[in-house]
């Protein structure tokens, strides 16, 4: 009922099943860092755009299509990541798709060597396979193991993928003045193959964490009333061996919140993930910036996240209030990137610098991210939590997949214009989603228990 007191998101946090010491902390730094090196590797080419164009003598069509096969494989790759992590593990599917990512790496790799485009099409193809299942499946890894910090968790990952990105930013260009495109892309590849060996640590950390868990004595009756050791519940994180895919998403998508989460988190990404890609061009061609200066701005938008994002993790832990209340968070969020787009879309650096619009957006940005995936955990049923998570990723890369050519159609002075409806799209998603919210009065935003709970 709109009237009645919301539900808080989270219950208080419990320091009983806070366990797991070292192993779980290096559990979530390796995983931090597979994010790093995933996000290094995929904005690489988004650093030297006007360099690969003329370097490897590349249309700007050519340049906008390897954005885009970096992520149609991605509709698909996470939704089936996420049911083989239901059915096998997830740290098995993570090690899986970083092994397949050391192949994509090597090809990248040679395909700045030998200066081959098609080299480095099937590169990115391979590697677009592996890249939102890498930034997905940690979710289900460390969720049973982080019940009681996961605001903060997810802060956490936001600022250490925007790391990878910021790093990126910082060290091509220089390597690109040493060595040129060949040093830029072999020393990507080197980062992202270390992702899979962190991937390796997460699987030996993940069994060890599980087996010191199922050692551990069953809580009592009351805390299971509590909710507490409920969501502790590692059978509650399974799929009836039963139900197939078709039968779990069928019952995903018969959830009105979830599909408004969903759609919100497509215009999200449909207008901030092509801006990572095509930014740095454009405030060289649009505001006259150097390749040094360009990279550095955008750093101040990626710096931006690294910052504000574990901080909104943790007002989240602390001060989770509704599910309504961080959608109408979103909505706002969303609305200043909007206005971050059209400042960009008009050059006024004697009046407005560059760097003001970037830090609204990248702020902005951190926020509505966050609370974007700290709430998949409550939108979400448990049982169906990774599925879901892989759902989502596959439904965030239909935007990246498609508006890439579709600024390639428009006059490169105002291919932002794009970006900006998208991004107004998604605040008004956003507004819906917080009026269903509103509507079951917050309850929609606590954990579900049961798949049968989603109405």
């Amino acid at each position: 009922m709109a009237g009645s007191t919301a539900t808080p998101l989270l219950p208080k946090p419990s320091k009983r099943f806070g366990c797991g010491g070292a192993p779980r902390v290096i559990l979530a730094i390796a995983c931090c860092w597979c994010l790093f090196a995933n996000h290094y590797a995929r904005d690489v080419t988004g650093a030297l755009e006007l360099e690969m164009e003329s370097d490897l003598e590349m249309s700007p069509q050519q340049f906008q299509s390897l954005t885009s096969i970096y992520f149609s494989p991605n509709i698909v790759a996470p939704l089936l990541c996420g049911f083989i992590a239901h059915k096998y593990g997830g740290t098995q599917t993570l090690v899986a798709t970083q092994a397949l990512a050391v192949v994509g790496h090597i090809i990248f790799g040679l395909g700045g060597q030998f200066s081959s485009y098609s080299a480095l099409f099937l590169s990115r193809f391979i590697l677009g396979i592996t890249y939102e299942p890498t930034d997905v499946l940690p979710l289900p890894v460390l969720g049973p193991h982080f019940r009681e910090d996961w605001g903060l968790l997810v802060g956490v990952f936001n600022g250490a993928l925007r790391l990878g990105s910021v790093a990126n930013f910082a060290l091509t260009p220089v390597l690109y003045e040493w060595g040129g495109i060949p040093l830029a892309f072999w020393c990507s590849a080197a980062v992202g193959i270390t992702g899979f060996v962190t991937a390796m640590l997460t699987f030996v950390l993940d069994r060890r964490l599980r087996e010191t868990k199922a050692n551990t004595p069953k809580a009592s009756k009351e805390s299971i009333d509590s909710g507490i050791a409920a969501e502790e519940s590692e059978e509650e994180h399974e799929l009836d061996p039963e139900e197939g895919l078709w039968r779990s998403l069928c019952v995903l998508c018969s959830n009105r919140a979830y599909l408004l989460y969903l759609l919100a988190g497509i215009f999200m990404y449909s207008g901030i993930v092509p801006w990572w890609f095509a930014g740095g061009a454009y405030l060289r061609r649009k505001w006259g910036y150097s390749l040094e200066m360009a990279d550095a701005l955008m750093m101040i938008m990626e710096g931006g996240m690294v910052i504000v994002s574990p901080v909104i993790g943790c007002i989240l832990d602390r001060w989770p209030g509704t599910l309504a209340t961080q959608a109408l968070s979103c909505m706002f969020s969303m609305l200043v990137v909007t206005l971050g787009f059209v400042l960009l879309l008009v050059p006024s650096a004697d009046v407005m610098p560059a760097y003001l619009p970037l830090g609204l957006m990248g702020t902005a940005w951190a926020c509505s991210n966050t609370m974007l995936w700290s709430t998949s955990s409550h939108v979400v049923p448990k049982r169906y939590y990774a599925l879901g998570s892989g759902l989502m990723g596959s439904a965030l890369n239909v935007g990246p997949s498609v508006v890439p050519m579709v600024m390639a159609s428009v006059p490169k002075d105002y291919s932002l214009g794009v970006l900006a409806v998208a991004t107004a799209l998604a605040a008004l998603v956003c507004f819906f989603f917080y009026l269903e919210a509103r509507s079951s009065g917050g309850e929609t935003g606590r954990p579900r228990a049961e798949s049968e709970n989603i109405t």
